[in-house]
C-alpha cells in the first residue's frame, strides 16, 4: 500500500523475527519507506522510543511534525516533498502470532571487525536498515563483552539511500557512556547517514 490514494491510517502487519516478542525497529523502518513505494526518497530519518508488542500496527502519515507521543515515528523526504510516519499498536487484545524465522549469522558470519568498524562484503541477504542494525549490535557485543545488558536500536538518519551496495560498514563515531552510541554508516566508502544504539539493562 502507498500514499498515493490517501495519507492513512494504515492497518499494517509486522511479524516478529526469530523468537523475538517484539517488532524489530529495522521493520519499522522497511514498513514506513515501502508507504512511499515508486517515489524518490532522497533520505529519512527514524526513531524508536519503546517497543512495540503486538505484530498489528496503526500507522498515520502527517504532512507536518507532530509532538504526539508513538513507539516510533520519522521523516522521509520525497520528490514530493517531506511526510512524518508515526507507527503505533493497533491496540487489538487477540493474541497475535504472526512470526517469521531470522537468523542474524546470515549478516554476520560475512562480516570483518577492526578496531571500531565493522565491514560487510560478501552477500546482502537483507534489507540495508537489517543489514546494518546486526551489524552494529555485533561490534558492539565484541568491542564491549563484559558490559551487561541489550543493546537496542534506536534511531538512523539516511542523508542518502543508495541504489546499489557492493559494501557497507558502521563505524562507531561516539559512545556517551552506552547510554546512545553513535555510528556513521558507509556505503562503498561514502557516508550516507547515522546508526544510533542504547544499551538498556534487560
Amino acid at each position: 500500500m502507498t500514499i498515493a490514494s490517501n495519507f492513512g491510517p494504515y492497518s499494517i502487519s509486522v511479524p516478529f523475527k526469530g523468537q523475538r516478542d517484539y517488532i524489530q525497529g529495522p521493520d519499522l523502518v522497511e514498513a514506513s519507506l515501502n508507504l512511499f513505494d515508486g517515489w524518490k526518497i532522497t533520505g529519512a530519518r527514524f526513531s524508536s522510543h519503546s517497543f512495540i508488542q503486538s505484530t498489528k500496527c496503526v500507522v498515520n502519515i502527517l504532512e507536518r511534525s507532530s509532538e504526539i507521543v508513538v513507539p516510533f515515528k520519522g521523516q522521509v523526504n520525497t520528490d514530493h516533498g517531506s511526510f512524518w510516519v508515526t507507527i503505533e499498536p493497533a491496540g487489538n487484545d487477540e493474541l497475535d502470532e504472526l512470526r517469521v524465522p531470522f537468523d542474524e549469522r546470515k549478516v554476520t558470519d560475512f562480516c570483518h571487525i577492526s578496531d571500531d568498524t565493522i565491514s560487510h562484503t560478501g552477500s546482502f541477504r537483507f534489507t540495508l536498515t537489517e543489514t546494518i542494525v546486526s551489524m552494529k549490535k555485533a561490534l558492539l557485543q565484541t568491542r564491549y563483552p563484559d558490559v551487561e545488558g541489550q543493546w537496542i536500536f534506536t534511531s538512523v538518519d539516511y542523508k542518502a539511500l543508495p541504489e546499489t551496495i557492493k559494501e557497507i560498514s558502521v563505524k562507531i563515531d561516539h559512545n556517551f557512556q552506552h547510554k546512545l552510541v553513535k555510528s556513521s554508516i558507509l556505503v562503498d566508502g561514502k557516508k550516507i547517514g547515522l546508526l544510533y544504539f542504547s544499551l538498556i539493562q534487560s
